[in-house]
């Protein structure tokens, strides 16, 4: 669908916080026609190397809200459900690829996202 800036496509901002190795919140607003921001909570299934315990990907999956701009300071809140994967390329950059399904007054949107996002670790010190 092209209801939201999920469904229409643009430039993304992607951020992942990770508050265990299981449990993270995704994000991502994409800028476009319109724009749309996303928060989700996933469950993540960290892949280990089998001689170390280095995380070799992630797949995650959750669900939360789209917020879509309507314009003129107004914007519809909407559920949404993610599902993607996550591979480390440093300690605080990782590449994504995540699909997101907006389930929207009109419809359902569906967005692909993928990029390079950075990891913000244990909630600004709360969850080390």
């Amino acid at each position: 669908g092209d209801t939201t800036a999920l469904g229409e496509g643009g430039f993304a901002i992607v951020s992942k916080t990770g508050f265990t190795d299981r449990l993270s919140l995704h994000n991502a607003t994409v800028f476009g026609a319109r724009n749309a921001s996303t928060f989700a909570l996933t469950v993540d299934f960290p892949i280990r190397a089998e001689d170390s315990d280095e995380i070799l990907y992630t797949p995650f999956l959750g669900g939360g809200i789209v917020a879509d701009s309507l314009g003129d300071f107004e914007f519809q809140i909407d559920p949404m459900a993610i599902v993607g994967i996550d591979v480390p390329l440093s300690e605080r950059f990782v590449a994504t690829a995540r699909t997101n399904v907006g389930f929207v007054e009109d419809g359902t949107d569906i967005g692909l996202i993928v990029g390079v996002g950075y990891t913000f670790r244990g909630f600004f010190g709360l969850f080390d």
